[in-house]
């Protein structure tokens, strides 16, 4: 087929132009929301860094509890909240022996409905609970002694 060269730059743009629409398309599918694992109560109980969720993760809240700096912590992209325990260098390794933290899920009328807990790490390091769904109230939590003890330090219910 013998194209006159005006044609031949005519369907040269049109090429172009259809390049660009098709890495727009392909470029939009791509968006960190399609790349979460779960969403608000298909959460509940699973890890956030396997399920994408701590890729867009702000802290809500934090406090620090003798060494370990407790964060509440939430995901947008997966509506799920999960509390994070980090020891700074020089925390003696001992301070796992007694230590763990937790997210706790409340409803309204501030009833507990359930917690995602996790044993701190000995000496320097981070430590994170499973998530919980953030369609619930939700407090991040250091317990003592055992883990089915009540908390004694904790976030405000977010």
């Amino acid at each position: 087929m013998n194209l006159s060269p005006l044609a031949r730059r005519a369907a040269a743009r049109v090429l172009v132009v259809l390049t660009l629409l098709a890495g727009v398309v392909v470029g939009s599918a791509a968006s960190p929301a399609a790349a979460v694992g779960c969403y608000g109560a298909t959460c509940t109980g699973k890890d956030p860094q396997a399920n994408g969720c701590a890729a867009d993760a702000v802290t809500v809240e934090e406090f620090t509890y003798y060494y370990t700096r407790v964060e509440l912590r939430k995901s947008a992209a997966c509506h799920a909240a999960w509390t994070r325990a980090s020891n700074p260098a020089g925390t003696p390794p001992t301070s796992c022996n007694d230590m763990w933290v937790a997210t706790r899920g409340y409803d309204a009328n501030d009833v507990l409905k359930g917690s995602q807990i996790q044993q701190t790490v000995c000496g320097q390091g981070s430590t994170w609970t499973a998530m919980r769904s953030y369609f619930e109230w939700v407090r991040g939590c250091v317990i003592r002694v055992w883990y089915d003890q009540p908390p004694v330090a904790c976030t405000a219910r977010h």
